[in-house]
């Protein structure tokens, strides 16, 4: 069973989704990793929008790193604002930002005008 609550904060992802997984022995540690990626992938693909997460694809020791996902189900590690995080906010670091914005042009390409 997987449980998905929300709430509203500020920053560049401005909803927060809680995801938690019924605790069952026979699942580990890797496997419920696996399964978290999964649903990012999932709520990110059936809402249109890109996720990001710090509970998968990153390394623990740097609380600023956060995967991305893209509804497309590809992925990429971006940091975000230490500050901001103090606040809790997550708002992109500017290279990240740049990879996000580019991420989101892909999802929603902007069309020209002639």
């Amino acid at each position: 069973m997987v449980i998905v609550q929300t709430s509203d904060i500020g920053g560049d992802f401005r909803f927060q989704m809680s995801v938690t997984i019924s605790d069952s022995d026979a699942v580990s540690i890797a496997e419920r990793k696996g399964m978290l990626l999964d649903i990012a992938r999932r709520l990110a693909s059936e809402l249109q929008t890109i996720v990001v997460t710090d509970d998968v694809g990153v390394n623990p020791a740097f609380d600023d790193d956060f995967l991305m996902v893209a509804p497309d189900g590809a992925t990429e590690v971006v940091q975000a604002d230490l500050d901001a995080m103090e606040q809790n906010s997550i708002v992109l670091m500017t290279e990240s930002r740049s990879r996000y914005e580019a991420m989101e042009s892909a999802i929603h390409p902007v069309a020209a005008n002639r």
